[in-house]
């Protein structure tokens, strides 16, 4: 059995919190190749679909 290591290049993280968003670009082997954050508003939240009614 091949390890997935073996066929990826990477994986990117995502963590949400209610006032930032953090992510990771993490090597195959676990190294982490680069991180950023940036502030979590309700900007982004108004490109959301307006709630449906039932």
């Amino acid at each position: 059995m091949t390890m997935l290591a073996e066929h990826i290049d990477g994986v990117i993280g995502v963590d949400t919190h209610r006032d930032t968003l953090a992510a990771a670009a993490v090597s195959p082997i676990g190294a982490v190749l680069e991180t950023t954050d940036a502030p979590a508003h309700t900007r982004g939240r108004s490109r959301r679909r307006p709630r449906r009614r039932w």
